[in-house]
């Protein structure tokens, strides 16, 4: 069952530039309300391998199954359809999720 926080593999066909795309992990930030009344999508960051040195780049832990560190990519958010996930690797713990949450929050909403 997919929850905020969940760790679903997606296969994304096409991508522009920077975009992910093929078949990668994203995290599921949706609220349980989201996922409640919008059941055909889900809002989710994906995940990179790729170390980069930036402060929004969150390392994903928690209960998940994947082969090598991972980080979410807060820059990314994008709203996906559910026929496109493939697969679960796990849930992110507590902080983690914050964390992620945090920076998607400071993406939209400048703080005063």
């Amino acid at each position: 069952m997919i929850a905020p926080g969940s760790v679903v593999w997606v296969d994304i066909a096409d991508s522009i530039g920077r975009e992910q795309c093929g078949r990668c992990p994203w995290i599921v930030i949706s609220s349980r309300l989201f996922l409640h009344s919008a059941t055909s999508l889900v809002t989710a960051v994906p995940c990179t391998t790729r170390y980069r040195p930036w402060a929004h780049r969150v390392a994903v832990a928690g209960d998940v199954a994947l082969s090598s560190e991972t980080f979410a990519a807060t820059e990314q958010v994008r709203t996906l359809n559910r026929e496109g996930i493939v697969g679960e690797a796990g849930i992110v713990d507590d902080a983690c999720l914050t964390e992620i949450t945090r920076w998607v929050r400071a993406w939209i909403d400048e703080p005063a």
